[in-house]
């Protein structure tokens, strides 16, 4: 493989604060690269990977880091048509497993949580008796905070991946901030039945779907057209989504790039603040 990647058909760069750009292969723009990189991805709807982030994906595929999707809702409210709402589930299920399979993705489930009725479902409580209803039970309890946590201990992820907070689905904001504070529980002592504490807290990125990010991103993943054209296949899969034809068209305009932003996790220090109090900071 060539330094920049271009040899299999991509060019990635990362933009720095003080404006510099380096361009390379994955390990070359990725921050602390490690020798076996395990990238974790929740996903609040099943198709949102491959339009946020379907190259990102097949590169990584191509450079065989591991990766594991984690689809948090069952898409009931996609139907088109009255007679399929009862199918859609199943249907977009399979639909699921033919992108993946585009993308080079094998380690993906789902947790089954109502599509567009995760509000019922954020924190963690106890599991009803003999787990009835709950849409996914981890260690006799359920609710987001518990699905996400257990996932993070279990994987022991090197890097997360979630949509952009800006989006607009109610759904994608609530993904967006029940992966944020499950990182935390996952780093403590709380919940030990969820599996051992993370060691190191995971790096956090957002991808884009459908909204602009709030803050510019700072990697650019370019594509030449053959794989710009299996992550088109791998949208084109979600055919019972009447709105995908649109969406690929939305596409195209744009052209082979994603983006993606390192978000800035971290957690509360009270020295970030003191030289605004200092006498030269005033």
């Amino acid at each position: 493989m060539s330094e920049n990647g271009t040899e299999r058909g991509y060019s990635l760069a990362r933009r720095f604060p003080d404006g510099a750009v380096r361009r390379g292969a994955l390990s070359r723009v990725m921050e602390d690269w490690r020798e076996e990189e395990r990238w974790l991805f929740f996903s609040p709807h099943d198709d949102d990977l491959a339009i946020g982030g379907g190259l990102l994906m097949a590169i990584a595929s191509a450079e065989g880091v591991s990766q594991r999707a984690r689809i948090v809702t069952d898409g009931r409210m996609g139907y088109t048509s009255v007679t399929g709402a009862d199918e859609i589930v199943r249907v977009r299920q399979e639909e699921t497993a033919a992108s993946f399979q585009v993308l080079g993705v094998e380690d993906y489930a789902w947790y089954g949580y109502p599509d567009s009725q995760l509000h019922l479902h954020l924190g963690r409580r106890a599991a009803a008796q003999g787990g009835q209803g709950d849409p996914h039970g981890v260690a006799g309890f359920c609710g987001l905070q518990n699905s996400c946590t257990a996932e993070l201990r279990s994987f022991r992820p090197t890097r997360v991946f979630i949509m952009s907070s800006a989006d607009y689905h109610p759904d994608h904001k609530l993904v967006h901030q029940e992966v944020l504070i499950s990182l935390f529980h996952a780093g403590g002592d709380i919940w030990p039945e969820l599996g051992p504490p993370l060691e190191e807290t995971p790096r956090v990125y957002e991808i884009a779907a459908y909204c602009p990010f709030v803050e510019a991103p700072d990697l650019e993943i370019r594509a030449g057209a053959a794989l710009f054209e299996k992550k088109i296949a791998s949208i084109e899969a979600f055919a019972s989504q009447a709105q995908i034809a649109h969406l690929v068209e939305g596409l195209r305009r744009g052209g082979p790039v994603e983006y993606v932003r390192t978000f800035p996790f971290t957690f509360y220090d009270s020295r970030r603040y003191e030289a605004l109090f200092s006498p030269e900071g005033g």
